[in-house]
C-alpha cells in the first residue's frame, strides 16, 4: 500500500444483527469498517484492549505504518500525505470503500490527511491526541534530544529498555498500565532491522512537517475530537 509493505490486523465483515442493520456499510449486510492508525513509535498493539470491544459492531482493521512495527522500514520518512495514502491503499487492497477512521496522535494528523485527501474514504472521523507527536515530543527532555543532530543518532542507536520505559511511562497518565508486558511488546519493534533509524526520522519529519491548520478546513467528514 502507498508502495510499502504493510502489516496489518483485519477482525473480517461478518453478519449484523438486525439491531445494526441502520449502520451497515453495504447492501448485504457487512459490519461498517473502522480502521485505526497508531501514533509515533507504536503499532497495533497500542489498540490491543480496544479490538475485542469494537469487533462486535464493527469491521476493525489496525495497521503498522511504514517505518514502525512489523511494517517495512524505509530509508527516509514518511510525510502525512504519503501515510495517508497508504491508509487509503490498504482499505482498497482490503476492498472498504469507505470506513471510519480512528487516529492517535501522529495516527490522528495523519486520519486528518486522509480525510481532506480522501474524503470518499472516511465515513466519520475520530482524533485522539491528534498532532500531538512533535508538540509532546518537544516538552519531554529525552525525547526533544531527537531533534539535535548527533546526539539524536546517538540516543535513537543506543536507547535500551531502562530508558524506553521512563519515556513511555510518561506519555501515560495512568502508570500502572505501563508494565513490563506493554513496555516489551512496544519496545520490540524499535529492535526490527532500521526500526532505530525510522523513529528518528519519523520524529525529525513530524516536527518539521507537522500538517497545516488549513487542512481542517478541507475535512467534511463528521469529526469527533478527544484530548487528554
Amino acid at each position: 500500500a502507498g508502495g510499502h509493505r504493510v502489516r496489518v490486523l483485519d477482525t473480517g465483515g461478518g453478519e449484523v444483527t438486525p439491531s445494526q442493520q441502520s449502520t451497515a456499510s453495504t447492501a448485504g449486510g457487512d459490519r461498517p469498517a473502522l480502521l485505526l492508525l497508531h501514533g509515533w513509535s507504536d503499532s497495533t498493539y497500542t489498540w490491543r484492549a480496544l479490538l475485542p470491544r469494537m469487533r462486535g459492531a464493527f469491521r476493525v482493521v489496525a495497521l503498522d505504518w511504514p517505518g514502525f512495527g512489523y511494517s517495512d522500514k524505509p530509508a527516509g520518512p514518511v510525510p502525512f500525505p504519503a501515510l495517508a495514502k497508504v491508509a487509503a491503499g490498504v482499505l482498497e487492497r482490503l476492498g472498504i470503500d469507505a470506513a471510519f477512521v480512528a487516529g492517535n496522535s501522529m495516527g490522528g494528523a495523519a486520519a486528518l490527511q486522509l480525510a481532506a485527501d480522501y474524503p470518499a474514504r472516511v465515513r466519520g472521523l475520530v482524533l485522539i491526541d491528534a498532532h500531538s507527536s512533535a508538540t509532546v515530543g518537544v516538552q519531554n527532555p529525552m525525547l526533544a534530544s531527537l531533534l539535535v543532530p548527533v546526539i539524536g543518532e546517538l540516543g535513537a542507536y543506543s536507547i535500551g529498555r531502562a530508558v524506553y520505559r521512563p519515556i513511555v511511562r510518561g506519555l501515560i497518565h495512568d502508570r500502572a498500565l505501563a508494565d513490563a508486558e506493554t513496555i516489551r511488546e512496544m519496545y520490540l519493534p524499535l529492535n526490527t532491522p532500521g526500526g532505530r533509524r525510522s523513529m528518528l526520522v519519523q520524529f525529525r519529519e513530524i516536527a518539521a512537517h507537522p500538517p497545516p491548520w488549513e487542512l481542517a478546513e478541507r475535512v467534511k467528514t463528521p469529526t469527533l475530537i478527544i484530548w487528554g
